[in-house]
């Protein structure tokens, strides 16, 4: 018997011990949902469009709204998803089009602010097999074969957002020698030498490119030298395509290749 109510009082003492901190951590504020911009994907599917943000644990559910830009100052949103998932894909959209998206958070009956809306692109066309190679870090190495690749560019009616594609490469060239390449747009008409590209070599210059016109470089040290360099939209040729509005884009596609390594860097 004394020993049962030995054991009551030393779990009794326990228990009071463990109360402040219970009560300390029961009386502790809930933190609210952080504000989140959503991450928008485009050209990885057809006509779709991937949407995907962090799991909060402060939120319950999560809200998709989607507005398509039209010629308005302001883009109507609409919902397109409610629930705990934290992905979606937006499919079944119309080819060159492009379209807003944004997104709030809701614990119980609160509703908590909107993100910032991100645009996002559909197209039939999807990214070349080089992506992601949108910085140098991600460099595509540009060897003996011919590469394939393409670029876009498109302009929003709302705000002039734009969604602007680059693509990085590099060479590796021997001390004193020298490469050359050369771009070919597949959207250019016959005779005609202006492109939808400019080019831009680190550390040495940038300039547009010119139908199948020789790009040289070379390598003036007498250590290996790695060159990278990225071919990007020449805004001024899309939107010159752009007529009346100035919104819209396209994808366009284009060759790359090598064409000479050979020594005596000039």
């Amino acid at each position: 018997m004394k020993r049962m109510i030995f054991i009551i009082m030393a779990a009794s003492l326990l228990l009071a011990g463990c109360l402040p901190g219970m009560y300390d951590a029961l009386s502790q504020p809930i933190e609210d949902p952080y504000i989140e911009t959503p991450k928008v994907e485009s050209f990885i599917e057809s006509n779709t469009i991937i949407i995907s943000w962090k799991e909060d644990e402060n939120a319950h559910e999560y809200i998709l709204e989607r507005a398509q830009d039209k010629f308005t100052p302001t883009p109507v949103f609409e919902e397109i998803y409610r629930g705990v998932d934290n992905i979606y894909r937006d499919t079944g959209l119309a080819d060159d089009s492009m379209y807003f998206y944004r997104l709030y958070k809701r614990r119980g009956q609160k509703t908590f602010p909107l993100s910032k809306e991100v645009m996002g692109v559909s197209s039939l066309i999807i990214r070349d097999e080089h992506e992601p190679n949108n910085s140098q870090e991600e460099a595509t190495e540009l060897g003996a074969h011919t590469l394939h690749g393409n670029i876009h560019f498109y302009q929003a009616y709302y705000k002039g957002y734009k969604l602007i594609d680059e693509d990085w490469y590099y060479i590796d060239i021997p001390p004193q020698w020298q490469a050359t390449m050369i771009i070919h747009d597949e959207e250019v008409p016959g005779g005609e030498s202006k492109t939808h590209f400019k080019i831009y070599i680190k550390d040495r210059d940038t300039k547009d490119v010119t139908q199948d016109n020789p790009i040289s470089i070379g390598n003036f040290s007498e250590k290996p030298y790695r060159c990278y360099f990225k071919v990007y939209p020449n805004e001024s040729i899309y939107l010159s395509e752009l007529v009346p509005y100035g919104t819209g884009g396209s994808t366009t596609g284009y060759t790359i290749k090598l064409t000479r390594m050979q020594v005596g860097a000039e």
